[in-house]
């Protein structure tokens, strides 16, 4: 994919999606296009994502997908198994929009980090203060915060 100019300032997230020649909706598209094949089922019937012939999830089988993605082994510990998949809580399993929730986590609070989903699994209580959620991305722990385009 080619690069993009990412506005500055950047826009703010529109309902919807925004117009379809805009920012935030080719960064939605970008972010759907840019999903491994585990993650995908997770966009499907999305407008912005690029499976329009597939019907969207069900809250079970939303629920049931991030939990065979977080794949614990442990109950409540964040122990993993062979098959733990990285993904995004709230854009993901939550299908909130992808611009808007990074524009709000990046611009808005300052994040550069967010902790990976968990889904309906049983986690222990771990305090997540404001600086842990600055810094780089660590798999299975953190994903990038980012509203560049070129970065998905």
């Amino acid at each position: 994919m080619s690069k993009i100019v990412v506005p500055n300032p950047l826009p703010p997230p529109m309902p919807g999606g925004g117009p379809r020649n805009g920012y935030q909706w080719h960064f939605n598209q970008r972010y759907y296009a840019r999903r491994i094949p585990a993650l995908q089922p997770f966009s499907y019937g999305l407008a912005a994502a690029f499976f329009p012939n597939r019907t969207a999830l069900t809250q079970e089988q939303l629920t049931a997908l991030a939990d065979k993605l977080y794949d614990q082994t442990v109950p409540g510990q964040p122990v993993f198994g062979p098959k733990h998949v990285d993904f995004d809580e709230q854009i993901d399993y939550w299908q909130w929009d992808p611009y808007a929730s990074m524009y709000q986590r990046s611009q808005v609070y300052g994040y550069q980090r967010v902790p990976i989903g968990t889904g309906n699994t049983t986690q222990p209580v771990e305090i997540v203060n404001p600086a842990d959620l600055q810094g780089p991305p660590i798999p299975g722990k953190y994903l990038l915060v980012t509203c560049d385009i070129n970065l998905l």
